[in-house]
C-alpha cells in the first residue's frame, strides 16, 4: 500500500443523492476534510452537508461565468477548462488543495457541482479517486421538489444532465459506485467495499469509529421513499445507469444526456397523451349528460306548455260562463238570499236601517 503517498478522493454524485452522509462516514474513517466545511444542521439536511465552503465557491464562480447555475447547467463551449477567466479560480483552487494537505495526506472533498465542474479540478488534482453514490432519479427528483420547487420532471433530466457528466469526465479513472439505498440499509458491507478501494492505512474502521457510523446513518435518512414498481419511466432510466456501472460499461456521455432528455420527454408526452384521452372521455361523458338534461328540460317546457294551454282554456270556459244570463240571474239570487238570511237573522236591525232611511226621506 502506498500510505505515503498524498490522496485525494472526490464524493461525486448528483444533488440529494447521499454524498452529504457519504462524505461524513470518510471524514470518520480518515479523510481529513478541512475545517471550512457546512455541517450545520439544516432544514434540507439535518445531519449537515460536509462540503468545504471554498471549493463551493469556487464551483459556483465557474459555473456563473458561463452564464449557468446548478440546477440550469451551462452550455460548455470546447476545452472550457483552458480559459484564460478562470486563471485566478485556479490558483485559489490549488491553495484551497495545499492547505488541506498541510494537516494530511489523505485529504477529500464534495460539491454536486464538481459534476460539471469537473474538467477544472482534474487539471487542479489530476489523480484523484472517485466514490460515486446513486441514487434512484425519482427520489432525487422528490427531494429537489421538496426543496427547492423544481418540478419532477425537471428534476429527472437535470439527474440525467449530472449523470452523463459523471460517466464521461471519470471514464478513465479509479471510481466506485455506491448504491445510496445500499448505504443505508447496511453501511457495514459498503464501507468494507470502499476500504478495499481506498488502499490506504490512514483509512480504516474500529470500534470507536464504527459507533460514531452507526449513530450518524440510519433508515431515516432515506426520505423521499418512490415506489420502483408503479415508476416504469425512471426505473428504465436507473436500469441503464445500474447495467453500466455494474458492467463497468462506458459511454458517449453527450449521447445519454440528449438520449435521456429525449427518453423523458418522450415518456412524459406518452403520458400527457393519456392524461389527455382520459380527459376527452370524461368530457364526452360530461356532453352526453347535458344533452340528457337538456333532453329532460325540453319535454319538461313542452309539459309546462300543454299545462298553460290547459289552464288557458279553463280561463276561456270560466270567461264564458260568466258573461252568460245564467251566471247574473246566479249573482242576483245569491245576493237576495244573504238579504233574506240577514232579516231572518237579524230583523231589529232591519227594522232600525229601514226607519232610518224612511224618516231621512
Amino acid at each position: 500500500m502506498n500510505s505515503k503517498k498524498k490522496k485525494v478522493v472526490c464524493v461525486l454524485s448528483m444533488h440529494r443523492s447521499g454524498s452529504s452522509m457519504l462524505m461524513r462516514v470518510l471524514n470518520i474513517c480518515g479523510v481529513y476534510i478541512g475545517d471550512s466545511v457546512i455541517r450545520e444542521k439544516l432544514l434540507d439536511n439535518k445531519k449537515g452537508h460536509w462540503e468545504n465552503r471554498k471549493f463551493l465557491e469556487i464551483n459556483e464562480r465557474i459555473l456563473e461565468i458561463y452564464g449557468g447555475a446548478w440546477e440550469h447547467p451551462p452550455q460548455f463551449p470546447e476545452s472550457w477548462e483552458d480559459d484564460e477567466r478562470l486563471n485566478d479560480l485556479y490558483t485559489e483552487a490549488r491553495n484551497a488543495v495545499d492547505v488541506l494537505f498541510e494537516e494530511a495526506d489523505l485529504i477529500g472533498f464534495k460539491d454536486p457541482r464538481m459534476c460539471l465542474t469537473l474538467p477544472f479540478w482534474k487539471k487542479v488534482v489530476p489523480h484523484m479517486k472517485y466514490i460515486i453514490p446513486i441514487r434512484h432519479p425519482q427520489e432525487v427528483a422528490m427531494s429537489l421538489f421538496k426543496r427547492n420547487g423544481i418540478q419532477i420532471k425537471d428534476g429527472i433530466i437535470l439527474w440525467v444532465i449530472y449523470w452523463s457528466e459523471i460517466l464521461h469526465y471519470t471514464k478513465d479513472d479509479k471510481r466506485i459506485f455506491v448504491f445510496y439505498r445500499d448505504m443505508v440499509e447496511n453501511p457495514q458491507r459498503e464501507m468494507q467495499r470502499i476500504i478495499d478501494f481506498m488502499d490506504h492505512d490512514a483509512f480504516y474502521i474500529d470500534a470507536k469509529r464504527q459507533k460514531i457510523i452507526d449513530n450518524f446513518i440510519s433508515p431515516q435518512l432515506h426520505h423521499n421513499r418512490c415506489n420502483e414498481k408503479n415508476d416504469k419511466l425512471c426505473n428504465n432510466i436507473y436500469e441503464i445507469i445500474f447495467y453500466m456501472t455494474a458492467n463497468a460499461l462506458l459511454t458517449n456521455s453527450r449521447e445519454l444526456e440528449r438520449d435521456g432528455k429525449f427518453y423523458v420527454l418522450e415518456n412524459l408526452i406518452a403520458q400527457k397523451d393519456q392524461e389527455i384521452v382520459s380527459k376527452n372521455a370524461q368530457i364526452s361523458q360530461k356532453d352526453q349528460e347535458i344533452v340528457s338534461k337538456n333532453a329532460q328540460i325540453s319535454q319538461k317546457d313542452q309539459e309546462i306548455v300543454s299545462k298553460n294551454a290547459q289552464i288557458s282554456q279553463k280561463d276561456q270556459e270560466i270567461a264564458l260562463i260568466k258573461s252568460s244570463k245564467f251566471w247574473r240571474l246566479r249573482e242576483i239570487y245569491i245576493k237576495m238570499k244573504n238579504k233574506c238570511f240577514f232579516l231572518l237573522l237579524h230583523p231589529g236591525k232591519c227594522i232600525k236601517k229601514y226607519c232610518k232611511k224612511c224618516f231621512m226621506l
